[in-house]
């Protein structure tokens, strides 16, 4: 009788910290995207290149870089060279 007893105290305690770990990780993901939801806007802003062919400026990641770090577009249909 005492094994069984000594066994549910164990599986208690085991689901107690697993619940306790799982609220952990929730309140943190929440103060997390709460966090963020307040950053600067300029944090989430991508850098604007200009294309060395065409003048257009372009986010950086519809550009490719050169290898003097001249940026270009990457689609070249859509590039018309000035």
């Amino acid at each position: 009788m005492g094994k069984v007893i000594f066994g549910l105290l164990i599986a208690v305690i085991v689901w107690l910290l697993f619940f306790a770990k799982r609220k952990q990780k929730l309140q943190n993901k929440q103060t997390k995207s709460s966090t963020t939801s307040h950053a600067t806007p300029s944090a989430e802003l991508e850098q604007i290149v200009t294309c060395s062919r065409c003048g257009v400026n372009i986010p950086q990641s519809e550009a490719a870089q050169l290898t003097d770090s001249r940026f270009v577009c990457v689609n070249p249909a859509q590039c018309q060279p000035r």
